[in-house]
């Protein structure tokens, strides 16, 4: 019986020691982000890189390293070196935070799909497209899986995946991708959001750039069109998109001796905007 209890109390004195370090390195990895943050804010950056490499080491020891709270570590120095333009320091830290939330999470959790974006955003950043690529298109496909294909998340990273194209001259690429994103914005926000018009005007760009003008004119047309049903609102106004809509139709017109349709087009928007000063009497 003495034998057990002297057992239990060894492992009890045992837990209480582990406890005391774990509460103790928390209250130094909390303490060293705190003293980074303070000595960022006075704009003293060799000791806020001290203090935050220094909350990294505690947060690995204490945590483990694919705890989340490394990757918050990790996090608040990129930050910094951001601030100090100090990029050579900033790669490996991105693939840092990627491997550390790959190995705890697995490779097709949300929070890699953020890992990837961020990394890929900075070789955007230094337009290294050739890279961003890849880790766009994996984030979209991390998305896809764990939120369904209509996600407003999926739009973004369909913009992103799309932007990479566009910058590659990968035009016919970036079609579906922006078609994709307009379905999911018409259905999440409504014909009528702001965002939607955008993308339709950028649709329509995208066309005329390849001189596809029999495919931008449909989306020139449900852009005004959906203008014309925002009158009503009197807290958005979108006269300025209306106009390069416009603009943009009257050219492809234009070139094709639709002059019929010119006049036809300038008398609908006269009239949609003599209905906007009405109705904002």
């Amino acid at each position: 019986m003495k034998w057990k209890m002297a057992n239990t109390a060894l492992i009890g004195a045992i837990l209480f020691a582990l406890f005391q370090a774990a509460w103790a390195g928390e209250t130094e990895w909390k303490a060293n982000i705190a003293a980074g943050e303070d000595a960022s804010r006075k704009g003293d950056f060799a000791l806020a890189e001290q203090h935050y490499l220094q909350a990294i080491t505690e947060a690995e020891i204490t945590f483990g390293g694919g705890h989340p709270n490394v990757t918050r570590s990790v996090d608040d120095l990129v930050r910094m070196y951001y601030t100090q333009k100090q990029y050579a320091k900033v790669e490996p830290l991105y693939k840092r935070s990627l491997a550390i939330r790959e190995k705890a999470l697995g490779p097709v959790h949300l929070e890699v799909a953020k890992s990837l974006d961020s990394l890929a955003g900075f070789y955007l950043g230094q337009l290294r497209t050739p890279e961003a690529g890849p880790l766009y298109k994996r984030s979209l496909e991390i998305r896809e899986k764990a939120l369904g294909p209509e996600h407003p998340d999926v739009a973004t990273s369909l913009r992103n995946l799309a932007m990479i194209y566009a910058m590659q001259g990968r035009l016919p690429e970036t079609v579906p991708l922006n078609e994709r994103r307009l379905a999911i914005l018409e259905k999440t926000r409504g014909r009528q959001d702001t965002e939607v018009l955008k993308q339709l005007m950028h649709l329509s760009s995208i066309n005329i750039m390849q001189l596809r003008f029999a495919e931008a004119e449909p989306y020139l047309k449900r852009c005004i069109d959906s203008i014309e049903l925002t009158l009503a609102d009197e807290t958005v106004d979108h006269s300025k998109m209306l106009a390069e809509a416009v603009d943009l139709l009257e050219k492809i017109y234009r070139s094709q001796g639709r002059n019929d349709e010119i006049e036809s087009l300038n008398q609908r928007v006269s009239s949609i905007l003599q209905k906007r000063k009405t109705q904002a009497k």
